[in-house]
């Protein structure tokens, strides 16, 4: 599936859930746009083309938002197509979740979601 059809998909059910969207093209303008107006929430994708030609895939603005003060305490989570279960071989911070792209993506959404409180308890 192409990056803006997933993209679109994604967008989609966030938005009939009622969560606003904020969405950027480059690890640049996620950090940036992050720590201007802190999010409930970061959702970023492990194949996140190279766009600012700093060499970092969807993994650069997890890692980085993670340790920003502004945005330390911000609940984030990288959607990854990848075949290991292990975040460790993601680089992932501590806190950070993943979600996998498989057959259960939504329900992992979901799961994920509901952990973090946006649904209630």
């Amino acid at each position: 599936m192409t990056k803006g059809l997933q993209r679109r998909i994604i967008a989609q059910e966030l938005t009939s859930c009622g969560f606003r969207l904020t969405m950027s093209d480059t690890t640049l303008e996620a950090v940036t746009l992050a720590v201007r107006n802190p999010p409930d929430a970061i959702l970023t994708s492990h194949e996140m083309e190279d766009l600012d030609g700093m060499g970092w895939d969807g993994i650069g603005p997890a890692q980085v938002l993670a340790r920003v003060t502004a945005t330390q305490d911000t609940r984030i989570a990288v959607m990854a197509r990848l075949e290991s279960q292990d975040q460790r071989d993601l680089r992932l911070p501590a806190g950070v979740q993943m979600i996998r792209k498989d057959d259960g993506f939504f329900e992992t959404l979901k799961e994920c979601l509901v952990d973090w409180g946006f649904f209630g308890r």
